[in-house]
């Protein structure tokens, strides 16, 4: 072999330690506690937001339901106000 493959094979191994170092510390940094409960945090976050969201859209899409609901829980305290007056 001439120093120029010698050379070559060189900057090839280089290049590649390099790429494996780059590879370790994002793997590090995925892997640590830290950012696992931070990607937890956030994908907890977003389901709530997705579930509020939806539930918006379903009130606002059937909203008879939502006040019939009203109603019997304005009744139930009517009732138990009544009660609590009557003893």
């Amino acid at each position: 072999m001439n120093s120029a493959a010698i050379e070559n094979i060189e900057r090839q191994i280089d290049h590649t330690r390099r790429a494996l170092d780059r590879t370790i510390r994002a793997l590090q940094v995925e892997l640590s506690p830290r950012h696992r409960v931070e990607v937890a945090w956030r994908s907890a976050k977003a389901r709530t937001a997705r579930r509020v969201r939806d539930g918006a859209n379903w009130a606002v899409a059937h909203p008879v339901p939502i006040g019939v609901g009203a109603a019997v829980l304005v009744a139930a305290a009517i009732v138990v106000a009544t009660q609590r007056g009557r003893r």
